[in-house]
């Protein structure tokens, strides 16, 4: 069995001080070489260039919370009420499908493209509350969007595993990371089963992605870590890249205020499977300590 090497990370370097709300769903364009995100809360989504540091934002008409690329250019993303097409060009927004129309008290969280070019994306229930109203939908492209799985208190995380015989995700406010039997040619997950369970020392999971090696990564929510684990366990191998730095930066009152900041920072990890940059991003809020979310390490479309 594989072990997970130590990961010595290098200092961490402000990218963008964009003073976001809650900054969340980073993608990097490798086409383009710019890395888009979005702040859910102030209804934007951003494209920073970093050779030449400019910063371009979009507003979007509500609440968006995740965006994938599209292969021919704009976004797709997850909004309050449902799937659209961003054209980064002119700014236009188009409507897609609204799987929730009958659930007002939901929204949609996180999402993600995969390989074969279907857009994943789940629902979580406004008041962040661990009652399990949230579902996970599958949006092909014919753009019909399909319900995979429901039952989930906050859909966040999802992934694949190297062979896509297997999809990752995450039950937040359970504590749960899930995973499932997946079919890449139907889009098709099922047999749902618990693949980690979180402590409360540990936090919430929340961002995760899966490394060139077949680790699974997570960012833990209020936890103050990052842990991967091997595919065949349950237990992380090792806590890496632990908040301290930012502990300390809360302590000296470096970020006291009360609005939320977000900054996006580039971490440089050295280790046998990353060597290249990667981006994260840092929320805080005042009297509220929260972790660095998880970077989107590869491209799906």
């Amino acid at each position: 069995m594989a072990k997970a090497p130590d990961i010595q990370l290098a200092d961490f370097q402000i990218a963008m001080p964009c003073a976001n709300l809650i900054g969340e769903s980073p993608v990097w364009s490798v086409r383009e070489q710019a890395l888009y995100w979005i702040d859910v809360e102030a209804k934007l989504v951003q494209r920073l260039d970093p050779g030449n540091g400019n910063l371009r934002r979009w507003t979007m008409p509500e609440v968006t919370s995740c965006i994938g690329l599209r292969a021919h250019g704009g976004l797709v993303a997850g909004t309050r009420t449902g799937f659209v097409f961003l054209d980064t060009e002119t700014g236009g927004v188009t409507g897609i499908a609204h799987p929730e129309a009958d659930i007002p008290t939901n929204r949609f969280n996180d999402g993600k493209v995969d390989r074969a070019g279907r857009f994943w994306a789940g629902t979580k229930n406004i008041a962040n509350s661990p009652d399990a109203t949230g579902s996970v939908y599958r949006l092909d492209r014919n753009c019909i969007a399909h319900c995979v799985d429901s039952g989930i208190s906050c859909v966040n995380g999802i992934a694949w595993s190297l062979d896509e015989r297997t999809m990752y995700l995450c039950d937040t406010w359970l504590r749960r990371i899930y995973r499932y039997d997946f079919d890449r040619e139907t889009g098709i997950a099922r047999n749902r089963r618990v693949f980690a369970e979180l402590s409360t020392e540990d936090g919430y999971p929340d961002g995760l992605t899966v490394d060139a090696e077949g680790f699974v990564w997570n960012a833990h929510y209020d936890g103050w870590r990052i842990t991967r684990r091997t595919r065949w366990t349950r237990r992380p191998r090792a806590a890496h890249a632990r908040a301290a730095r930012y502990q300390r930066y809360f302590r000296r009152g470096r970020f006291a205020n009360a609005v939320r900041h977000l900054r996006i920072v580039t971490a440089h990890a050295r280790s046998a499977w990353a060597s290249a940059t990667r981006w994260t991003c840092v929320r805080t809020r005042a009297g509220r300590r929260r972790h660095p979310r998880a970077a989107i390490s590869r491209m799906m479309r």
